[in-house]
């Protein structure tokens, strides 16, 4: 559960407001304002969400998680649902594959949805003050990269109990190069 450091959130928040740019140039004088905002509401976050999938040491569940997330947001993109509800929904994905890969317990996957309600007031609060949306994707993923500073538990773990886990992984890969031995000399 080895999460990224500050500097690579903050490096995200920089290409994602890039990303903004870049889209807003390239897709306004082909779709227009209201699905130019939808293109990047939706590529912005599932970008920052394959980052934050990409960072994580779980592997289990990458690729489902993976073609989930782009299930959601193609269905965010296309279907009949509001701004707000996109941009909401894009913010549920980003909160739940954090909470997924990044936290163990309930109150750090709380705290963090808790971050996320805020990332999205300070990129909607940025974009009404400066009607830029590089500013708004900006704001909002700056404010997302505190995710780092949520405890991945809470209250110490007693030595004996580190220990054991310890021993546990151990005897676990012990077992399984016992068993590549066996399979390889059975060839």
């Amino acid at each position: 559960m080895k999460r990224p450091g500050l500097f690579w959130c903050l490096v995200a928040a920089c290409v994602g407001a890039l990303m903004v740019s870049a889209l807003q140039m390239l897709l306004w004088p082909l779709l227009g304002g209201v699905w130019t905002f939808r293109a990047i509401v939706v590529a912005v976050p599932l970008a920052y969400a394959a980052f934050l999938l990409g960072a994580a040491r779980e592997r289990v569940g990458r690729v489902v998680m993976a073609v989930g997330s782009t299930l959601l947001a193609g269905a965010l993109f296309v279907g009949p649902f509001s701004l707000p509800v996109v941009l909401m929904g894009m913010g549920v994905l980003v909160w739940g594959g954090r909470a997924l890969c990044y936290h163990r317990t309930f109150l750090g996957a709380l705290l963090d949805a808790l971050l996320g309600i805020g990332g999205l007031a300070a990129g909607v609060a940025a974009y009404a003050s400066t009607r830029s949306l590089p500013t708004a994707a900006w704001t909002a993923l700056l404010v997302q990269s505190a995710f780092v500073f949520i405890p991945q538990s809470w209250g110490k773990e007693s030595p004996g109990l580190a220990a054991a886990r310890d021993a546990d992984r151990f005897d676990r890969a012990y077992q399984v190069a016992e068993g590549a031995l066996r399979d390889l000399a059975a060839r």
